[in-house]
């Protein structure tokens, strides 16, 4: 599987350590056309959309709107992930149906991440700092999927 970014293959690989279910850009079609937005993660145990976005990325005005729009027309909340799944590079955004965005960053946005994953938050960390060993490795994975050199 290609992903767009090397970050999204430490997520996957995270998701994969944790033995959460997922799919890759899963988003019926007609919603997709309708609001022009592909979240990375479709998490069916939980029923959320999950964007991994490049660390330090904050969410535009038009990824908060098509969050917005997703959750209204799903029902079903969207957290945008910002940087590595590991508590010092970690920055997540919420949106749901009901309620006001939320944002937490650092250790708070790893228990935020145990807590939509269902899984303890030292299994999260322990999950997250193996993932990050391998950070040379998605950043390699991702070049030869896109035909950069080193």
């Amino acid at each position: 599987m290609t992903f767009r970014a090397p970050n999204e293959y430490a997520f996957a690989a995270l998701l994969d350590a944790l033995a959460v279910p997922w799919k890759h850009e899963a988003l019926e079609p007609d919603i997709g056309r309708a609001i022009r937005y592909q979240p990375d993660f479709w998490l069916p145990d939980s029923l959320t959309w999950l964007e991994i976005k490049p660390y330090r990325h904050t969410p535009t005005p038009g990824e908060a709107r098509a969050a917005r729009l997703l959750v209204q027309a799903t029902g079903r909340p969207v957290y945008i992930c910002a940087g590595w799944p590991e508590a010092s590079d970690l920055k997540i955004w919420g949106y749901f149906k009901a309620g006001p965005e939320q944002f937490a960053g650092g250790g708070p946005a790893m228990m935020l991440l145990a807590t939509l994953l269902d899984r303890s938050p030292g299994a999260v960390t322990r999950a997250g700092l193996g993932v990050m060993r391998r950070r040379d490795e998605f950043v390699r994975m991702w070049r030869e999927s896109h035909g950069k050199e080193f």
